[in-house]
């Protein structure tokens, strides 16, 4: 039996007690509720006198819950409708417990403990707190979240360790707290208090306390009594108290519709407020911070572990992610042709790729872009190879990749790149925040204590943009623009934020930055226009030297400048070899520029910018960023600027700008928002205001921003469970299997009519292949008869719905007979989606029939 059952509402209201034949197991039920009620009845026997016996509130409990026990086992071995139903066993068990709610009740009441939660939630002064509540009162507190948390998860359909992981990230920054001797030290005094139980009962019967007294042993009192910060830390889970409210009134709204339409659902508005999912992110990040502030009031150094601890968590939640996502084959354009290039690089040593097809066309005299893939030039020789219209860059990867780890190696490269990208943002956030002083004392801190949840929240926030995950699960370049146009700015930084005389490191950083500048160029164009920031920072450094002449102050930014130029050589001499100058590339997007379309583009990229999921939730606080760095770090605020608006304000002329085009701008509108963020509670909390209204100002601030955040994030951290992702050219396993039974359906020479799955029948099923709905009926008879007459096998895989027209036109003039079918992404040539569907694949017959 699966344990997750029993959170189940549905297993205990199961009404199905006939549908198998009752397991002999179910008489064992009978009898032991029956011996559970005995039991119940033994005790006040035992102790009563022989004129009365006085029934306890526990003995009358344990004597009804081993009654009802039995009772609905006779139910369910009768097949009894409603005795039978599992939730009379629940019941049972909530029966039996209630004398123990009732005293935890009494106890709770006495030691005031929903006063202290409400304490802990409105960000009591922990170094004034001396609470520490006993372990019968937080133990069941402890295990009652559990329970509920495991009946939540169920709900959701998830594992229930996703409940318990939950609650051991809240509880983690106090866990840190947690030393092996203090672990020792409780381990020995439960060990000494439950011997001198034992010793005390056996031997002489004596009250433990006393007897604790007399052998030194740890008392009762202080046994069950547990430390200030654990009680704060435990108390720190009430906000879970917010999920199940929500649990319950999605419930409750569920059964009122049910009783009023005769169906149970959750309709609108109330399905969207009542969302558990958001509760539940929203409650544990603020049991997060409960928890940090406990850990942290008892030790200020903590704060360097617990950024380190997030950003690990980052990263470690990003690997998740790409481990179940990535995708595990490519197709479409832009995708299949990062690839291509790589695989090409490596296995022919060259980017072009060959289209023996061409002769065909050539010969034919009919035009020769349906037997290219989307993205390939014309061949410009009679070798019949072409390159694509994108930068070579990006191939050197994917060639490294293939060679080390095949077809793998290539899918699990973008997220490796996306690894290394969020340290960068790590150790950019980290430059922009160190100390602007003029004058920096030897003792002094190179950058402030706000600055490490600064960096934390800033790789937690690039690290769960939506943009960020898509980009990183299939083989594209903009994941490695971003990482070397980050790279470049972080190593000017440092430089110009070293404030000490040219050293043979700041020289190294100069020419390195000059590097990334080249590299980046050289996989996506449009970064060399990072170079202006990288100018203004190096510039920068020379202002805080002493005065020094104009050519001095040029001279770091000459040398960026070169190394620039001899990274971008190659990239050069590709474009000489392939387009016949240096400064000539394949790409035709500069038709697509246009200052009229400016208003229809900047109103497009805001809504799809300012959505939920990415910048929308979060643009208040950027501003406040923007605002904080104006006023403490202006001269890094127009380097970030200066990088920003370059690279934005260009792309805005450009009226097919997507958001993955300014990816590499991300991070640093997610650091303004960290900043912001980091900014506005520090300045809360050490305002000069009454101690009461800041306390609740801070926990009001500090839930606003879980919810920013988790809200803005919430689609994001679901994908791994939800697996709700598809993204263009993105192939799950079936699907790059399904190339692989497409291999086995037809000959090695045969040739595949398909739409935007040519060049992934190309490289992962090996087959020629060709897109006939760019040609009219005529071109394309021509095209197929001439493959028949070389008794070439010709084949129509049903892709796309652009092929409608051509399969017509082959089933009437050859006839098509289905072979099979396979499961491949099913393109919309007007809207440039896909869906996954299962598609027939046809064979196109010999004989030719007549023109009508």
């Amino acid at each position: 039996m699966d344990l997750s059952n029993f959170f189940r509402f549905a297993y205990w209201l199961d009404p199905a007690t006939n549908a198998l034949p009752p397991s002999p197991r179910l008489w064992l039920a009978v009898v032991a509720g029956l011996v559970w009620a005995v039991c119940g009845l033994i005790g006040p026997l035992s102790n009563a006198t022989p004129r009365t016996v006085r029934l306890t509130l526990s003995a009358v409990a344990n004597i009804l819950a081993g009654l009802l026990f039995s009772a609905v086992s006779v139910g369910r071995i009768l097949a009894l409708p409603i005795l039978g139903w599992r939730i009379g066993w629940l019941v049972a068990g909530v029966i039996a417990l209630l004398p123990a709610g009732w005293r935890w009740l009494q106890l709770a009441k006495a030691q005031r403990l929903l006063a202290h939660a409400l304490q802990t939630l409105a960000f009591a002064p922990l170094h004034q707190s001396t609470i520490a509540l006993p372990w019968p009162l937080l133990a069941p507190w402890l295990i009652g979240h559990m329970l509920g948390m495991a009946i939540t998860t169920s709900i959701h359909r998830w594992p229930l360790w996703v409940g318990w992981l939950l609650i051991g990230f809240m509880l983690l920054p106090v866990a840190i707290l947690i030393s092996p001797d203090g672990l020792r030290t409780a381990n020995r005094q439960f060990r000494t208090y439950m011997q001198g139980i034992w010793d005390a009962s056996i031997l002489s019967g004596a009250n433990s306390d006393s007897r604790s007294r007399r052998t030194g042993s740890p008392s009762k009192s202080q046994f069950w009594h547990t430390s200030p910060r654990l009680t704060v830390a435990t108390l720190s889970l009430a906000p879970l108290v917010l999920v199940y409210a929500t649990v319950a009134l999605r419930v409750l709204t569920g059964l009122i519709n049910y009783l009023s339409a005769g169906e149970y659902r959750v309709p609108e508005p109330y399905s969207t407020i009542f969302n558990p999912t958001l509760a539940l992110l929203v409650a544990v990040g603020y049991g997060f911070v409960l928890s940090a502030r406990a850990a942290l009031a008892y030790d200020r150094t903590l704060i360097k572990v617990g950024a380190a601890a997030m950003v690990v968590l980052s990263l470690g939640w990003s690997i998740w992610m790409a481990l179940r996502l990535r995708t595990h084959g490519v197709s479409g354009s832009d995708p299949y042709a990062y690839t291509q290039m790589g695989v090409d690089l490596v296995t022919r040593g060259t980017l072009f790729h060959p289209f023996p097809l061409v002769r065909l066309t050539y010969a034919l005299e009919i035009p020769s872009e349906p037997v290219m893939h989307i993205g390939y030039k014309l061949p410009i020789d009679v070798t019949r190879t072409a390159p694509t219209v994108w930068p070579p860059g990006y191939a050197i990867f994917t060639g490294l990749a293939y060679l080390i780890g095949g077809e793998t190696g290539v899918f699990v490269l973008a997220p490796i790149l996306s690894l290394f990208s969020l340290l960068i943002v790590a150790w950019l956030t980290r430059e922009i925040m160190r100390s602007e002083s003029p004058r920096p004392t030897l003792h002094a801190p190179r950058f402030t204590l706000r600055a490490l949840p600064t960096v934390a929240l800033t790789v937690l926030l690039t690290a769960t943009s939506y943009q960020q995950i898509e980009w990183q699960l299939i083989p594209m370049a903009d994941i490695a623009a971003q990482l070397f146009s980050l790279l470049a700015l972080t190593l000017s930084l440092r430089y110009s934020a070293s404030n000490q005389p040219p050293t043979t490191n700041n020289q190294r950083s100069i020419a390195l930055a000059g590097l990334c500048i080249g590299i980046a160029f050289g996989i996506r164009y449009t970064q060399v226009l990072i170079a202006p920031a990288i100018a203004l920072a190096l510039w920068l450094r020379g202002s805080q030297q002493p005065p020094l002449a104009t050519i001095q102050r040029l001279r770091p930014i000459l040398i960026a400048g070169l190394f620039a130029a001899l990274a971008a050589l190659p990239t050069l001499a590709y474009h000489a070899a392939a387009f016949g100058s240096p400064f000539r590339t394949g790409s035709d997007e500069l038709q697509h520029f246009s200052l009229t379309l400016l208003p229809q583009t900047i109103q497009r990229l805001a809504g799809e910018l300012l959505w939920y999921r990415e910048f929308g939730l979060l643009l208040p606080l950027m501003l406040i960023g923007v605002i904080h760095l104006w006023r403490n770090r202006r001269s890094n605020l127009a380097i970030l600027l200066t990088y920003a608006l370059t690279l934005l304000g260009f792309h805005l002329l450009y009226s097919y700008v997507r958001q993955r085009d300014l990816l590499s701008i991300f991070p640093v509108f997610y650091l303004f928002a960290a900043v912001g963020s980091v900014s506005l509670w520090q300045a809360i909390e050490t305002a000069p205001w009454r101690d009461q209204p800041k306390r609740w100002l801070s926990a009001s601030v500090t839930l606003l921003l879980c919810f920013l955040i988790i809200q803005r994030s919430i689609e994001t951290l679901m994908l791994p469970i939800t697996r709700g992702f598809g993204a263009f050219g993105y192939l799950v396993r079936e699907q790059r299997q399904a190339f692989g039974k497409l291999a086995e359906l037809t000959p090695e020479n045969a040739v595949i009519a398909c739409s935007l799955n040519s060049g992934a029948v190309d490289l992962h099923a090996h087959r020629l292949s060709f897109r006939p709905a760019s040609w009219t009926a005529e071109q394309l008879v021509k095209f197929v008869g001439a493959l028949r007459d070389e008794n070439t096998p010709v084949y129509l895989l049903d892709d796309g719905k652009e092929l409608i027209a051509s399969i017509d036109t082959l089933r009437t003039r050859f006839g098509l007979v289905e072979v099979g079918q396979i499961d491949v992404p099913y393109y919309f040539p007007n809207s440039g989606g896909s869906e996954n569907r299962r598609v027939p694949l046809y064979q196109v017959q010999t004989k030719l029939s007549l023109l009508p």
